[in-house]
Order: C-alpha cells, then structure tokens, then sequence
C-alpha cells in the first residue's frame, strides 16, 4: 500500500441512499418542481455531472416517496439495469430506485469518488444479488473495501489529472456536437429552405430562384430537380455479416463489425471473424448503414450512420455490418451525403414507424416498401457542391473524433494506475 493511504469500508466514508418513483398514473406527481434522475439518463451523459433528467416531479410528486434529496456532489451509481453507470450530481437532485448514491463525509473529494466508483464497477456487479434481475443493496455496497489517501488534499491531487483529461474530452463533445449541428443546419438550408448559392453565389430561393409546383408531392421544388423513388438512387441494399467470435473453420477473415448498438457513434465496434467469400459484404467509402430490427414503441427502426473514407481509416481491418442492420449504397456517390440526411429527415419525423413489420415480437424496417417513397433531388452539380462544403465540416470532425479516443485512451490507462497508488501525481 502506497505511503498515507488507508483501507476502509465504503460505508465508513459515505451515507449511501436508495431512490424511488411515484406512481406515474397519477399526472399530478410530474412536473418541474424536483430534479429526478434515472440510469437512462446517465447512458445518454457525455459530461461528469447531470443536474436534470428527462423526467421532473411536482412537490407533490416527490412529497408521495421516501427518496432523500441528494446534495450537489453526490456520486450516483446505478444499482441496476445496468450496474455502474456513474455521475456527479451537479445540483441538488433526488433519484429512482435504480440508483445506490454516495454522500461522502467530512473530508473526502466527490471527484476522486467519482472516479474510484468506475473502477469499482466489478466490484458492484460481484456483490449484486439476483431477484427478478441482478441489483447491488445499499448494505452490500457499504462493505465493499477500498483503499482509498487518507486526506482530502491528495485525493483532489489525483482526480484533478484525470479531470483535466476529462474537461478536455467533454469540451470535444461540445464541438462534435455544434459541428453536426453545422451538417445539418447546412442541409435544411440547402434543401429544405431552397436557399442553396445560385450561379451568382446568392441564396436561390430568396433571390427570386424559379420554382415549380409538384401535384405528386404537395409542395413546391425548384425548377429542374428530379422527383424520383428513393430505390431509383441506390444500387445496393445488401445485408451484413455476423460471423463468428474467434477464428473458426474457414471464418477467419478478421472484420469489425457494426451492431445497432454502435450505429449512433461507431466507436470501439467489436472484432470478429467471417468466411473469406464474404468480403463482398465489406463497407466502403460514402456507404450508409441503416439498423433495420430493434427499436422500441418510442424508437423506431431506420437508425443510421454514414460511412466516409476517414471512418474507414479508423480501423486496421475492414468493416462490416451485423445481419441486423443494412448497407444503402448509391449508384451515384455525388447523392450519398444528400440521401443520408434525407434519411435522418425522415427519421425524425416518425415516418419509419408506418414501414414496420414485427417477426417474433422484433420490429424490423421494411426497406424495400420505404424506398418506393417519391422524393425530390437536386442537380448533380448541387449535390457535388453540397458535398465538398460538408467535406470540410467531417474532416474537422474526424480530427476531434481521433483526438477523444487518444484522450479516452490515456484516462483510460491512468484512471486504475492513479487510483490504487500505482502512479504517483508526481509522476
């Protein structure tokens, strides 16, 4: 044990309390009044603190459970489905039963908890009991040993070099997210609005552009773009591989492999191996891949990804899709960023939902009948331009990308080392 640290009970250093929920058929128990957090908030949490849930509750609402409001710098961990989601409490905010959360005593860092709370996922799970599914206790977690400075000041020192690295990837965040805002914005003015630059570089519709009334889809268009299915504009809509886990037989061409799972990200896709004759099914530049079995009732199939040449150089072996999602390939790569957006359009106005089918209780998008949707498109020359300004927005958005997973990478190494006294801070 390193020089001035102690081992104690995580009881001995924090109060730990349970949340709860209120009945959610009474619809006066919902408001505005109390911050209520549950685990799939913290899934969706790209910072170290969440100060709101998707969900308030009333006074009322609150005033009806037994769950203590929790003061900020509270440490909330998720006790159940799953295990060892984990936040910071960035204001005072109560929970639902599926949290355990610490409030430390006199003289400990919530940040250095925080961090020692994502190192002691393991430890948690290994503590869970079984009932209807797998949930650590309050008693089970306050007996877990942790070896932990003896003082507040060293446990700052040592959460402040993983908060650094930290407010950094949170700040990238940030901008991934004003950057695809950018795309997007980008899109809609282009093309929802009209206002993409005319031969004069002004914005067509605005400066007097010529448009022309479509019976077939209920609005006006400019003059000159084509009204077309959306099958007429792809040449491919194969299907992906799963392969197996391990070099088996003749599955030995290693991929990595997108699941629905990681359509929304494309990070950390896990390996795995396929037959040789399949690499026809490999992904190639300006591919889209769609997730076509899933969703929920308020999640629909459809869920997509663009795969640009920088996605690809990600990784040091080919990429393929599961057999759960789909590759939509153009016949034309000039349309490839426009139909991708238009898809997301789509998708976001619920649309999906009327194109569902349901095998064995799993909903599955029916691709073909979709794509018979007529929609407009603009000359080839707009859409090469389109391309070459949103160009410029992903190569920025790739550099910060390669940029988080090196951060990640290096909180990732230090975070066990620093927390068990492996590497000092002076080191």
């Amino acid at each position: 044990m390193s020089k001035g640290w102690i081992t104690t009970n995580l009881g001995n250093v924090a109060n730990i309390y349970s949340g709860a929920t209120p009945s959610t058929t009474n619809p006066s128990y919902w408001g505005d009044a109390v911050a209520w957090i549950t685990p799939d908030d913290l899934s969706k949490l790209k910072t170290r603190y969440i100060s709101r849930g998707e969900r308030s509750l009333s006074k009322e609402g609150y005033d009806s459970i037994t769950a203590p409001m929790l003061p900020a710098g509270s440490i909330l961990i998720s006790s159940r489905a799953p295990i060892g989601y984990v936040a910071l409490a960035g204001d005072e905010v109560c929970t639902n039963q599926g949290f355990k959360s610490l409030v430390l005593k006199t003289g400990h860092s919530p940040h250095f908890f925080y961090y020692l709370a994502k190192l002691l996922k393991p430890a948690f799970e290994a503590k869970a009991g079984i009932t209807t599914f797998k949930e650590i206790s309050a008693s089970n977690m306050a007996r877990i040993k942790v070896t932990i400075p003896s003082n507040h000041e060293q446990q700052e020192k040592i959460a402040k070099q993983l908060s650094v690295l930290d407010s950094k990837i949170e700040h990238n965040n940030e901008l991934i997210q004003m950057l695809e805002e950018q795309a997007q914005l980008v899109y809609d003015y282009w093309f929802m609005q009209f206002d993409f630059p005319d031969e004069n570089g002004k914005p067509y519709r605005s400066s007097g552009g010529k448009m022309k009334w479509s019976d077939e889809l209920k609005r006006e268009i400019p003059e000159g773009w084509n009204i077309a299915s959306l099958s007429s504009y792809l040449a491919d809509t194969s299907t992906g591989d799963w392969g197996k886990d391990e070099p088996t037989g003749n599955y030995t061409r290693r991929v990595y492999c997108i699941r629905g799972a990681d359509i929304m990200s494309v990070e950390d896709l896990p390996v795995r191996y396929i037959l040789e004759k399949n690499s026809h099914k490999f992904l190639r530049p300006n591919d889209m891949v769609i997730e076509v079995s899933g969703g929920s009732p308020v999640q629909a199939t459809g869920r997509s990804t663009f795969i640009s040449a920088a996605t690809l150089n990600r990784y040091d072996c080919p990429l393929i899709c599961t057999n759960f999602c789909q590759v939509l390939r153009q016949k034309d790569d000039a349309y490839a960023r426009y139909f991708y957006r238009m898809w997301n359009r789509f998708y976001d106005a619920g649309v999906m939902f009327n194109y569902e089918g349901k095998t064995s209780g799993i909903k599955n998008l029916l691709v073909g009948a979709f794509c018979t949707i007529k929609w407009y498109f603009p000359p080839r020359k707009i859409a090469v331009q389109y391309n070459e300004l949103v160009d410029a927005l992903t190569a920025r958005l790739e550099y910060i990308k390669q940029e988080q997973k090196a951060l990640t990478e290096q909180r990732d190494f230090l975070l066990p080392r620093l927390m068990t006294g492996k590497i000092t801070v002076a080191e």
